[in-house]
């Protein structure tokens, strides 16, 4: 694949994505609105409690995915449909056999459910909480089925068609939802629709993928991934990201069940609220980019080790730029955007919410070196340090939740994941990857974090003059913080090489021109 059709796939996932993701959660912003309204907070809590130990219950699935496109790479470059086939079958056989194994697992917690909820801040009864509960896992189990057709088209770079069938189905379901609580405010037919609209949305991509790619459907003469070649080289990254991925899963699905436990289960709706605005935004940069995942993946196996990493350097600073945009204007307009949208009632602390932004910080800028490391094919190096930092997130978020309260638990976060995540993949890429030291990448985190925290204290001040309320006052705030965030930004980082590069790539590729991307290496 030359640079220029990199790019163009790079590029047109990146919008798409952005697009989908942006409606996506527009989208649920207005379903969680009517949640709140014609269900409350209890029941909103309820969701996100279970939805977290649905997140645990993920672990029977992790590495199968990340592998599974890392082993599709070459053979997709390659044009073996042969090879692709068999590893799609292998795949189908073993993601059915995953869905059985969530369902077991999940009956056996229901015996468990009251020592995750504080009974006496709930009104439901023990049976009504199995009953929603096991629609969960029942939601849970059948995402898993007619699934293996999406890795192909995301190893294809077509990620883009995946998340057009997924996003839109999303959006009708939130419609629909909508549509079910005005009629009968009843949860259980909620969760019901989320169950079908999702095997609908599978089961669409499933077979938009056989019609558009019909060589993938045919039977492979092989039953099984040759042992001597990718079978062995399958189940060992899976075995490798597995540990990675438990690791990760339960660093990412504790708090709740932490925060129910040790401090309050009606603090988990509450919660759900931000975590639902810094998820949404997430997960748009995050779609986008993985958007380039693949393209990452393709550049690493054709290209020298300095082009390999001055393309890193460009993808590190353009997600550091848009993670400490968006870090700021979240801390400093959480609240208010609370305050307008469901009362104060529902806000929290200004620590808190700040550690909450540090979180989605320290997370989001780490995506790109994660991709990296991911399309070296370094899962074995790594396998074991998520489940130790997910260890000492537990043990360290119940000391410092016991101690300082909700802020404790979202500042264990922010040290384990600089801990266990930001310095091993740093590590991981320059010294495995682009076979250097570390350290000059070490310095620029440094320097970004200092940026960051300069850049909000300087928005936060300046947007403390303005003293409107209302939806008015907040639209006039967020329109300030975008623009002297995004002033700061350029004065922080419009000087470096690596800003003008990614500047001259986007104008060529809007412009049309074809033109070699390999003089700005």
């Amino acid at each position: 694949m030359d640079n220029n059709s990199r790019t163009s796939n790079s590029v047109k996932n990146i919008i798409i994505n952005f697009v989908l993701y942006f409606l996506t959660y527009i989208s649920a912003f207005v379903g969680r609105t009517f949640f709140v309204k014609l269900l409350g907070n209890e029941y909103l809590s309820i969701s996100g409690l279970f939805s977290n130990v649905i997140t645990l219950l993920s672990f029977t699935e992790l590495g199968i995915g990340s592998a599974s496109v890392y082993a599709l790479y070459k053979p997709i470059a390659d044009n073996d449909f042969e090879n692709i086939r068999s590893i799609l079958s292998y795949l189908g056989r073993i993601y059915k056999i995953i869905a059985g194994v969530t369902a077991g697992i999940g009956i056996t917690l229901i015996p468990f459910l009251p020592y995750f909820v504080k009974m006496d801040e709930v009104s439901f009864t023990s049976d009504y909480l199995i009953l929603v509960f096991v629609l969960y896992v029942i939601n849970s189990c059948m995402s898993y089925l007619l699934v293996e057709k999406q890795l192909f088209l995301i190893a294809s770079q077509k990620s883009y068609l995946v998340n057009i069938i997924q996003k839109t189905s999303q959006i009708v379901l939130v419609i629909i939802q909508i549509l079910f609580l005005l009629i009968t405010h009843n949860f259980i037919v909620y969760l019901m629709a989320q169950i079908s609209i999702n095997m609908i949305s599978n089961f669409a991509v499933h077979m938009y993928a056989e019609k558009r790619y019909p060589v993938i459907r045919k039977q492979s003469s092989k039953t099984r991934i040759p042992p001597e070649q990718n079978r062995r080289k399958l189940t060992e990254n899976v075995g490798a990201i597995f540990f990675y991925k438990v690791g990760a899963v339960i660093l990412n699905g504790t708090d709740n069940l932490i925060i129910s436990s040790f401090l309050s289960t009606l603090y988990v709706g509450i919660v759900a609220n931000y975590t639902l605005v810094i998820n949404s935004i997430n997960s748009v940069i995050m779609q986008c980019l993985n958007g380039i995942g693949a393209s990452i993946g393709n550049h690493v196996v054709t290209s020298s080790k300095k082009e390999q990493e001055s393309v890193f350097k460009q993808l590190d600073l353009l997600s550091t730029i848009v993670y400490s945009f968006c870090t700021v204007c979240l801390i400093v307009l959480l609240n208010p955007f609370i305050k307008v949208w469901l009362g104060t009632n529902y806000m929290l602390s200004n620590s808190t919410v700040l550690w909450l932004g540090l979180v989605f910080y320290v997370t989001g800028v780490n995506q790109i070196p994660s991709l990296y490391r991911t399309s070296y094919g370094l899962f074995h190096a790594t396998r074991f340090y998520p489940l130790i930092g997910a260890i000492v997130n537990i043990v360290l978020s119940i000391f410092l939740a016991r101690s300082i309260g909700l802020d404790g638990i979202f500042i264990a976060t922010v040290i384990v994941r600089l801990v266990f995540f930001t310095i091993v993949d740093g590590n991981l890429i320059y010294s495995k990857g682009f076979c250097q030291s570390p350290r000059h990448y070490y310095i620029n985190y440094l320097y970004n974090v200092v940026i960051l925290l300069v850049i909000y204290i300087a928005s936060k001040n300046i947007v403390k003059f303005i003293v409107i309320s209302g939806l008015c006052g907040f639209i006039i705030k967020a329109s300030v913080c975008f623009v002297s965030t995004l002033i700061f930004l350029i004065v922080a980082y419009g000087w470096k090489e690596e800003t003008w590069i990614l500047f001259r790539r986007f104008t060529h590729y809007i412009k049309g021109k074809n033109h070699d991307s390999k003089k700005y290496y």
